[in-house]
């Protein structure tokens, strides 16, 4: 008997004991379950984090279709995303994960980003810091949602809704300046999960929906913490890893707008030159019949030209 462990084959076990001792001796790849497009900023959260500790994983994209009754049975009872498989142990919201991750390869890549809990007053600053995201944030996510989400979902933006929302995030940026003056980072002088957690919606924030507001220097030290914890090897690393997914997915719906082209004017002309041929049968019938020749008259050519407007400019994207 043999066992296939994460590409050895064992020869000669006939126990699964012995095969559960070599899966422990071997690092076994994580698996996050998500969705590598911009859109997905849960899936940035946690991909990030696994990128600041060093943890080897693998990608597994997840679709609107493969959100079914197993899925919600098995992975996300919400029916979100992400989900991270650690060997048959399945963890779900990206904020849990994080610590997760964080707790389990503490030893290894950037170091403390969660404290180690001998200090109870340094663990209470952490774990405030960590509310302050969760809670005192929420505005920039509903007006991201708003500017950006709503659209692609077939929503139009309200104005109002944009007003009220960008007023209460120029307040709150006010009171994270306050806490910066103070000290580096969120949590004190160390980077934590609190200040990563940031990451993906502020960078649509400035990016996007309220272009340049962290960057501005209007609250200095919200400018230099972001300024620095954007700049990381990891969320660069992540930011260029959605762009290129982004551009593959463009792409690929190129080549099946212009494959859909393609078709349609094979069909139409396919279609065109049969009745071509039952016209030049009904002109021959007509030239032998009695009553004279006729001839019905034919559609011009040109109409076989007629192509999306969107697709020349789509053609020139395949590269």
């Amino acid at each position: 008997m043999s066992y296939k462990c994460e590409g050895f084959v064992l020869k000669g076990l006939n126990t699964p004991s012995t095969l559960k001792y070599f899966r422990k001796e071997l690092k076994m790849v994580l698996t996050l379950y998500g969705n590598s497009t911009p859109f997905s900023t849960c899936t940035q959260r946690v991909a990030v984090v696994l990128k600041e500790k060093g943890v080897q994983f693998q990608f597994k994209a997840v679709g609107i279709s493969d959100i079914n009754e197993e899925y919600l049975n098995n992975m996300q009872p919400f029916g979100q995303i992400p989900v991270l498989d650690d060997d048959g142990f399945l963890l779900s919201e990206s904020r849990a994960i994080c610590r997760y991750i964080a707790a389990k390869y503490a030893d290894q890549g950037t170091p403390d980003l969660i404290p180690d809990g001998k200090d109870l007053k340094e663990m209470a600053t952490f774990e405030r810091a960590l509310s302050v995201e969760a809670t005192q944030f929420i505005p920039v996510e509903l007006l991201t949602f708003e500017v950006i989400f709503k659209p692609v979902h077939g929503g139009t933006p309200d104005p109002e809704t944009i007003n009220r929302l960008s007023q209460q995030i120029e307040k709150k940026l006010g009171a994270y300046e306050r806490i910066l003056s103070k000290s580096k980072y969120l949590a004190g002088d160390k980077l934590t999960l609190a200040d990563l957690f940031h990451l993906p919606y502020a960078e649509k924030l400035t990016k996007d929906v309220l272009p340049g507001v962290l960057e501005s220097g209007k609250h200095p030290n919200v400018t230099r913490w972001w300024k620095e914890i954007s700049a990381r090897e990891s969320w660069q690393a992540e930011l260029d890893a959605a762009r290129e997914e982004q551009a593959d997915n463009s792409r690929a719906y190129v080549r099946v707008k212009y494959r859909a082209q393609r078709m349609r004017m094979n069909n139409l002309e396919r279609n065109t030159r049969q009745s071509g041929d039952r016209m030049n049968n009904l002109n021959h019938t007509s030239q032998n019949s009695p009553t004279g020749s006729w001839m019905l008259p034919q559609k011009p050519k040109e109409h076989l030209e007629g192509t999306d407007p969107d697709l020349n400019h789509l053609i020139t994207l395949l590269v």
